[in-house]
């Protein structure tokens, strides 16, 4: 989508735009484990059909499947514009935001909502991150998803 300079609009910034900005729709809800008092809602988005698909209330399971997945950060994505295509995007506000810090990346902020991106297109999923100072970071982590699937049902 061309912009105002005469530029391209990279795919993942006219994403992470419709998700934070997207307004809340009548999606049911299901419970995993105690809901955090406060805590936004996690969101499951799917990029085929353009919309959130579903919505969990934000639990100790989500945030610690999150902060596993931080621990695991290795890198920032080298890819100019890594696939949104064909994927499902799991987003997790985090209560309350967590410390990221890889030396190797240059990476030492605070994130306030982790979007995990499995891509039918891409082998490995990703993540993108938004700092408490609304900046976005996409990195690549070494934590399997299994846990987080079953959380938002995505598994068998």
């Amino acid at each position: 989508m061309p912009n105002h300079l005469g530029g391209y609009i990279p795919m993942w910034l006219l994403l992470c735009m419709t998700l934070l900005f997207s307004p809340n729709q009548a999606i049911p809800q299901l419970t995993v484990t105690q809901p955090i008092a406060g805590a936004a809602q996690v969101e499951l988005f799917d990029t085929d059909k353009e919309r959130v698909v579903e919505r969990f209330d934000n639990s100790a399971s989500f945030q610690a499947v999150a902060q596993s997945l931080l621990n695991s950060v290795n890198g920032r994505v080298m890819e100019i514009n890594p696939s949104l295509s064909r994927a499902m995007i799991v987003k997790i506000p985090l209560a309350p935001p967590k410390k990221l810090i890889h030396k190797p990346s240059g990476i030492n902020t605070t994130i306030s909502d982790v979007y995990v991106i499995m891509s039918r297109e891409r082998p490995r999923p990703y993540m993108i991150l938004r700092t408490t100072e609304n900046e976005i970071l996409l990195v690549e982590f070494a934590e399997e998803t299994a846990e987080l699937k079953k959380l938002v049902h995505l598994t068998p």
